[in-house]
């Protein structure tokens, strides 16, 4: 019996960061599980800079293959090039989170909090299946595994001492050290701080070199990490971006203190602060850092406040959202 092909389109680099890529892996890897063959259409970069697209045949960009289902996750990609794929796939499934431009599509998912499919009703056919807000938050099936644990474990934390500092693969603006610096200016208490970033993230000699100052604090340097839910369920409070680690870590009721890096996560930030879920600490600024020392020397001593951010932050996301896409892209086979 030939296996049901699932084809995934999608960049990462320096720019956009690795999200696109990492999102179309976890969805990958639940349609391994119900039986499909996956593979990948991404540039060089994406290969370089993400070591888990070796678990799947590579295909260069611009290729164009015959496919059960083709899934484009890219903001460079238009309608444009969705049409192209008519030739190619029987269905095509678009992975957006913008809202803002016209898909040739028969599936479109927006995980994002608080989206609603009215926000699409002019950018697709009437006869595309909308796939929209949380309950379709694609995780990997690591998150599934701490979930409950993670849970038990911020309800019994009564001192916060395990941060965890993370934007995701790349270091737009060296975010990374500007956060780290203003966390080691922490001196009420020694804290576990740790600084998970992609191999490649820019000013990654910065941050090494911040990692090895003298300091109070136990600080440790993670790169290209496998095992992200782990390092979430260690952590007691978390900095990061507003991207899709946002879910990850909503997953595992971490409670955030968040930056927006980027226009297309305003939204994400700004439902999540509304939810309780997280502290939004807008966009970046040339007062970052001092806002940010601030801010994390004030939340860190009010444990409580943390205990109640984990709970609406769990709420949100229960880590079913890649299988829920395969039943509603199932029913349009």
């Amino acid at each position: 019996m030939t296996l049901r092909r699932i084809t995934f389109c999608c960049n990462a680099s320096t720019r956009i960061g690795g999200g696109h890529v990492m999102r179309c892996i976890s969805l990958a890897k639940a349609y391994l599980r119900a039986g499909y063959e996956c593979v990948f259409i991404c540039n060089k970069e994406a290969e370089s800079m993400i070591p888990q697209l070796s678990d799947f045949e590579v295909f260069t960009e611009g290729t164009y293959i015959h496919t059960d289902i083709v899934v484009i996750d890219n903001y460079d990609w238009e309608e444009n090039y969705e049409k192209k794929w008519r030739k190619y796939a029987k269905l095509i499934t678009v992975i957006d989170d913008l809202a803002n431009r016209s898909h040739d599509c028969d599936v479109l998912i927006d995980m994002t909090f608080g989206r609603q499919a009215s926000d699409y009703k002019d950018f697709v056919a009437s006869d595309a299946t909308l796939l929209v807000g949380h309950e379709y938050i694609i995780l990997r099936p690591q998150f599934s595994e701490y979930r409950q644990k993670a849970f038990q474990k911020r309800q019994n934390t009564s001192e916060i001492e395990n941060i965890l500092i993370s934007f995701g693969m790349t270091n737009p603006d060296q975010v990374t050290e500007r956060a780290l610096q203003s966390v080691m200016d922490f001196k009420r208490w020694p804290l576990n701080i740790s600084v998970v970033m992609g191999k490649d993230a820019q000013t990654i000699d910065d941050v090494k070199a911040l990692t090895h100052v003298k300091s109070m604090h136990d600080i440790s340097l993670n790169l290209n990490v496998s095992n992200m839910a782990e390092y979430i369920y260690r952590a007691d409070m978390a900095i990061g971006a507003s991207g899709t680690a946002s879910w990850e870590r909503c997953c595992l009721g971490l409670p955030s203190l968040q930056y927006i890096i980027a226009d297309n996560q305003r939204l994400v930030a700004q439902n999540l602060e509304e939810a309780g879920a997280i502290i939004n600490l807008g966009k970046l600024e040339n007062t970052f850092s001092e806002k940010l020392t601030s801010d994390f020397a004030q939340i860190i001593q009010n444990p409580e406040k943390l205990k109640e951010m984990a709970v609406k932050a769990y709420s949100i996301c229960d880590s079913l959202g890649a299988e829920r896409i395969i039943q509603e892209i199932s029913r349009r086979q």
